[in-house]
């Protein structure tokens, strides 16, 4: 079997014809000639080749137009109306153009001359194969053709509303958008659909958040084609955005229509989806250049929402703030840079996650730039305190940044500029643990005996006693405590076996004042006391 047969799986093959003669004839030219071509089934007539091709399946069907009961030409029609991935080659006697002009409108795709000739059929054969499958690879072809169009539509209809979302978007430039789309946007209006999350400790709930961000996208391009048009932007935090439009719509209209679709919308996620959502609803304008105005109202909207109420929509409200106020991220600032002084790995993720707190805000994109732009130069600053070196920041960041159109340009360019100013702790981390762990080696076999302490082993590495503890367990798979308490059993047991010292000598020797309470913690490890090992030991020897 060829290349493209493979690709296109057609291989199973059904004869049909009354005349047995014919059939061994093509079925044995076919074995002999034919690559890739399998005979799975034979019909004698029209209608046993439909009973056949039913359970059997070919892909391929050879069939004869003259014969008793249902023709060739019915037969086909039949088979093609449920399989419609068929492929039929006639055979006929009769070179009249009349029937095969009969077969081509119905879907046969080629036909043979009876009597079978060899040389002719294996020609004739090959050459239908290659137009089927040139015929399937252009249809795949227009498929994917046709696939990509339709991303390059969502991703226009996305781009559209983050252009209304995140900027003044031009009159000119809405018409653009709105000319390639070809939809007729009468009015429109915005709905914000925001879940709850936890509100500290932001940096743990990402993935919860893309998780609950896709179960209610689903749920919304589940539910609502049926009741209005819309497209979806980018979330904003917790907050997936939406434009609905329509070709005409009143005022009184539009309220009603938008209520009934977001108790539906909020029904269906609780109930299939189990995530619980609120949603607000911006006034319905007919100029463009107000749908943004539509945007801000749903997005402060779910502000003004009181504890059990879940949908809300502007009109309902006397007054909507025009901007959208989010306070510098100081604190977790702060946050970040405790974990980049204790070269922590963890500080990498939490800066990423934050740059993308920041650029989900939903404030205004020119300020959006201006507080990206300081906190990628905070990050640049901590970096610089705690390793002592200028880097990161390419010198073209500040205009790639202030020329970004969109927030996931943005994202992207802030990832890139990230990545950049935080390579350095990457390295520095690796080398650092690498040290740290020598250093904690050598402290626990030199004091182990010693009254040793947590807290003197993170004096010794410069660290918190919290990043000791966890730095020790990640090395020793134990805690502190545990592991100096092993090492010390298995010294004493060491010394219970080479020396006659007495069992209160074996307890100072190995770190412990009190023999008795080294007596309780030797039999916790090893089941019986000092004085009963050494006692065993005694009469193996």
């Amino acid at each position: 079997m060829n290349k493209s047969q493979k690709e296109l799986m057609m291989n199973k093959v059904m004869i049909v014809d009354d005349e047995p003669l014919t059939r061994y004839a093509l079925r044995k030219i076919i074995s002999q000639h034919i690559d890739g071509l399998e005979v799975i089934a034979e019909a004698e007539n029209g209608k046993e080749a439909i009973e056949k091709a039913k359970t059997c399946l070919p892909e391929l069907i050879f069939m004869d137009i003259k014969m008793p009961g249902l023709n060739g030409i019915e037969a086909s029609e039949k088979l093609l109306m449920d399989l419609p991935h068929l492929h039929i080659i006639i055979l006929t006697a009769y070179d009249h153009f009349d029937y095969i002009q009969k077969a081509l409108e119905i879907g046969i795709e080629g036909y043979l001359l009876k009597p079978i000739s060899k040389e002719t059929t294996v020609k004739k054969i090959k050459a239908i194969i290659q137009r089927i499958q040139l015929l399937e690879k252009q249809e795949n072809a227009r498929k994917t053709l046709e696939k990509n169009i339709d991303s390059v539509v969502r991703m226009m209809e996305k781009d559209f509303v983050d252009q209304i979302v995140q900027k003044d978007c031009h009159e000119d430039m809405m018409k653009q958008y709105m000319d390639f789309l070809g939809y007729p946007m009468v009015h429109g209006y915005f709905m914000c659909i925001a879940f709850d999350e936890p509100t500290e400790n932001i940096y743990n709930s990402s993935i919860i958040r893309e998780r609950n961000i896709k179960k209610i996208v689903n749920g919304i391009q589940k539910y609502m084609p049926f009741m209005t048009k819309f497209i979806i932007g980018s979330p904003l935090g917790n907050c997936i955005v939406v434009f609905l439009y329509s070709e005409d719509l009143t005022v009184y209209e539009q309220q009603a229509e938008s209520h009934m679709i977001a108790n539906h919308v909020i029904h269906k996620l609780e109930l299939v989806e189990k995530i619980t959502v609120k949603i607000g609803i911006g006034h319905a304008y007919k100029e463009p250049h107000k749908f943004r105005d539509s945007f801000f109202e749903a997005y402060h909207t779910i502000q003004y929402m009181k504890p059990h109420e879940y949908v809300l929509h502007a009109y309902d409200l006397d007054v909507i703030p025009e901007a959208v106020s989010y306070p510098y991220p100081q604190k977790n600032i702060q946050v970040l840079k405790e974990k980049i002084q204790l070269g922590s790995l963890e500080s990498y993720t939490l800066a990423h996650n934050l740059s993308k707190e920041i650029c989900q805000s939903g404030m205004d994109i020119t300020l959006l730039k201006e507080y990206v732009i300081q906190y990628c130069y905070d990050i640049r600053h901590l970096m610089c305190e705690t390793f002592h070196d200028l880097h990161g920041l390419r010198s073209d960041f500040v205009s790639q940044l202030l020329n970004s159109t969109s927030i996931h340009e943005m994202n992207t360019i802030v990832d890139v500029q990230l990545d950049l100013i935080l390579h350095k702790l990457l390295d520095e981390t690796e080398d650092s643990n690498q040290k740290m762990t020598k250093t904690i080696y050598d402290y626990v076999n030199l004091h182990y005996k010693q009254n040793i302490s947590l807290d003197g082993l993170a004096e010794a590495l410069n660290k918190s006693s919290q990043y000791t503890s966890k730095l020790f367990k990640d090395i020793f798979k134990a805690n502190f405590v545990d592991y100096i308490t092993g090492k010390r059993m298995d010294e004493a047991k060491d010394l219970l076996n080479t020396t006659h010292l007495r069992i209160k000598e074996i307890a100072y020797q190995v770190g412990y004042e009190d023999s008795n309470y080294f007596c309780r913690l030797f039999k916790k490890k090893f089941g019986i006391t000092p004085k009963e090992y050494r006692k065993q030991r005694s009469r193996v020897e």
